[in-house]
Order: C-alpha cells, then structure tokens, then sequence
C-alpha cells in the first residue's frame, strides 16, 4: 500500500545534494532492478532536507508496492549511504509519516471536495513530446495521474483491481484554476538511456495552485487522483525528487 517513510542521516550537507545522488540513493535502497534508469517505478523520493537542529539530513521515500516497502523497513541504523563525494550514515530505523490503502484512494469520497490548493514543494512539470512544461492545467495533471495510475494497475484495474474512471476533455472543462502564487525553476540533469547518456532539461513550477471543480462526479475523481499523487508524485523525474506535492482539500467555498 502507499507510504511514506523518512530516514535520518548524519554526516551529508543537504545543500550539496543533486537530482542524480538522490535517484543513485533510493535506488540502492528501493530498487533491485538492474535497468534502474527506467523511468516507471513504484517509488517516488522527495528533496533531501535537514531536520530542526540543522545536524541531520531527513531523506523521505514514499514506496508504492508492497516489495519495495519491504526493502524500505529493511534498512537499519548504521548503513553508509553515498551522496556524491558525500558519505552519511542512517541513524536510525525508517520512520512511518503517512500511509494509505489502494481500496480508500480508489473509494470516491461520497461528498467531494470542490478545490485544492496543491503546493508544489519540489519542481513540478508536466511532460508532452519529451519536453517538460511547468504549466499545470487540470487536463495535464490528470492526464500524468491518469498514465502514473494505470502503469501500476493497469488499463481499468486490469492487473490490480484498482479502477479510476478515465476523465474526457469534456469532464475536464469542470475543472479550471482560481489561483497561482509561485515560479518556475530550471534544472539540468543528467540523463540517461538504453541507448545514450547526455543531460535532460527541467523546467518546473514551485509554488501554489488552486484548482476548483463544479461537477460532483468530476471531482471525486480528481481528488482521487490528487490524493494518490501525494505519495506517487506528479509528473517526470519523481524518482530524482522532482514533483513531490502536498495537497490541501476544501470541502466548500467558505
């Protein structure tokens, strides 16, 4: 089921850590796939960060099957782990923030939300032709949720059992955005795939943005989607920490 757990490392500067070192991390930890460039996983990882005191780096791994959670509580305190030309040591057993079931993100909520704030914590995009774009419309994000969703359970739950109704453009038209405050950010990072190596261009947005619905059933479906994203991430390159989102739901315009 979904997760999100939070590791403590000692030793690592945060500010030094890079998209590449933190995909390098969380693949040692998380994945056993050889192929590890692949860009469909079942985790996600959000941007290192430092705890209160300043003195601990706070790693937070959000796992989206039940293998890779079992690979994520099996780390133990002592275990070096490399940033770079960085080395850290765990301090203690992973930690559980915030988890979900597969039933309860799939279960629509019988009296929906009618907007969300979503905070984009770390740079978010959307992808389209093999370019990134930080502009967030509704059909965009739930198109990547959609994809994000179906690539775990497949087309209509087939795999899983877990279904989300499928949103036409025309569902899509209910949904529109009342508010932005934020920018957006660009970032090289390296790439790579069965066949090069090279960089890969980021643009994403950092910041708020207000959606609103005015369909009912529309809505219990993006909420859904939003709800399963806080662990999965949104769009490209969740697994270098790009797309890590928090969502605010409001139940009515008060």
């Amino acid at each position: 089921m979904p997760a999100t757990y939070q590791i403590l490392i000692t030793g690592v500067d945060y500010r030094q850590v890079k998209p590449q070192h933190l995909h390098a991390v969380a693949c040692m930890i998380l994945d056993d796939n050889p192929h590890h460039h692949e860009s469909r996983k079942d985790w996600a990882v959000a941007p290192i960060t430092e705890d209160d005191n300043g003195d601990v780096a706070t790693l937070r791994l959000r796992t989206l099957s039940d293998t890779v959670e079992q690979r994520m509580v099996g780390m133990r305190p002592g275990v070096r782990l490399v940033f770079g030309d960085q080395e850290g040591t765990v301090t203690s057993s992973p930690q559980l923030l915030a988890q979900t079931s597969w039933d309860t993100l799939a279960s629509p909520d019988p009296t929906p939300p009618t907007s969300w704030t979503v905070t984009c914590v770390s740079p978010t995009s959307v992808s389209s032709h093999r370019r990134s774009s930080p502009l967030l419309t509704p059909s965009a994000v739930v198109g990547s949720l959609s994809r994000r969703w179906e690539s775990l359970h497949g087309q209509s739950g087939n795999r899983t059992g877990f279904c989300l109704p499928r949103l036409t453009e025309r569902d899509l038209t209910n949904v529109w955005v009342s508010h932005i405050d934020g920018h957006t950010v660009e970032e090289s990072i390296p790439h790579r795939t069965h066949e090069s190596h090279g960089k890969k261009l980021m643009n994403g947005f950092v910041g708020t943005i207000t959606y609103r619905c005015d369909d009912a059933n529309v809505a219990q479906v993006v909420d859904s989607y939003l709800r399963f994203a806080e662990y999965a991430g949104l769009g490209p390159l969740t697994t270098h920490g790009f797309g890590t989102i928090q969502v605010t739901a409001h139940k009515s315009d008060a």
